[in-house]
């Protein structure tokens, strides 16, 4: 369980910092609540999907495209074109969520994989920085989580602790307080 977690606070903050970065840059001053829900959602799917045996992911593959099918023959059958048009984003989201999640899983074969976004993410604080932008908040703010994961995760496996709390079940719980 404590796995499950430490996968989704870092890929969902990871894939959250890239939408907010992403989404101001492409023009859009706002960003819609569903983008926010469905990266989240499409993060929790990804975690648990690498959870579960070959019969769970099916299920959940076969449930998420009956979902989806269901949604596409709901709308009126003149309209499907344009609700295609106007959905284009789901995709780009749903593949942007899965690859943050598989960054934090390859970081678990290799660390030095999980700084590989620390880096654009200080360059876009930069730039923020010096354009002066207001409207980009979220994205600095979700970028800081993710560095600060970062920096507190490298001090838990610094420290010396005793008990038998991993690096994992300590990150889960500090990250409360690092928020």
């Amino acid at each position: 369980m404590i796995t499950l977690l430490y996968d989704l606070l870092f890929g969902s903050v990871l894939a959250l910092a890239a939408l907010f970065s992403v989404c101001p840059l492409a023009g859009t001053e706002t960003v819609p609540n569903e983008y926010i829900v469905c990266t989240f959602g499409f993060c929790t799917l990804a975690v648990l999907a690498r959870r579960w045996k070959t019969r769970g992911r099916l299920i959940l593959a076969g449930c998420t495209a009956a979902a989806a099918a269901g949604v596409f023959l709901a709308v009126p059958k003149d309209e499907r074109l344009l609700f295609l048009q106007s959905h284009l984003w789901v995709p780009v989201i749903l593949l942007g969520s899965i690859l943050c999640v598989l960054l934090v899983w390859t970081a678990e074969l290799w660390r030095p994989v999980k700084l590989l976004p620390a880096v654009p993410g200080m360059i876009l604080l930069g730039v923020f920085l010096a354009q002066g932008r207001q409207d980009v908040k979220n994205a600095v703010l979700f970028i800081l989580l993710y560095l600060l994961l970062l920096a507190g995760e490298a001090v838990q496996r610094r420290w010396e602790k005793e008990g038998s709390a991993g690096v994992k079940t300590h990150m889960v719980y500090a990250v409360l307080f690092i928020a």
